[in-house]
């Protein structure tokens, strides 16, 4: 969405030239948020909440994977080491 609708989905690199473009992103944002209601602003609490609990399981999830996947590999790199030093 363009920031004149109160949300940036812009992906921000904050290079000399994106600068300006981050600062307007952020001012629109705080806008948006100052002109909702108590309830918009309760609704948008509980979504991001829901959002982050998603997202953490997510993590932890891909975390528990990349231990797995390192384990995997740890364990066959000895055997690999073992059987070359039996030959």
């Amino acid at each position: 969405m363009t920031p004149d609708s109160g949300y940036c989905d812009h992906d921000v690199d904050v290079d000399d030239d994106d600068e300006h473009l981050h600062v307007s992103c952020i001012k629109n944002n705080e806008f948006y948020l100052k002109n909702q209601s108590i309830n918009s602003l309760n609704e948008l609490y509980d979504e991001l909440n829901i959002l982050i609990k998603n997202l953490s399981n997510i993590l932890i999830q891909e975390l528990d994977n990349r231990d797995e996947f390192e384990y995997e590999k740890e364990t066959k790199n000895t055997f690999i080491s073992l059987v070359l030093s039996i030959q």
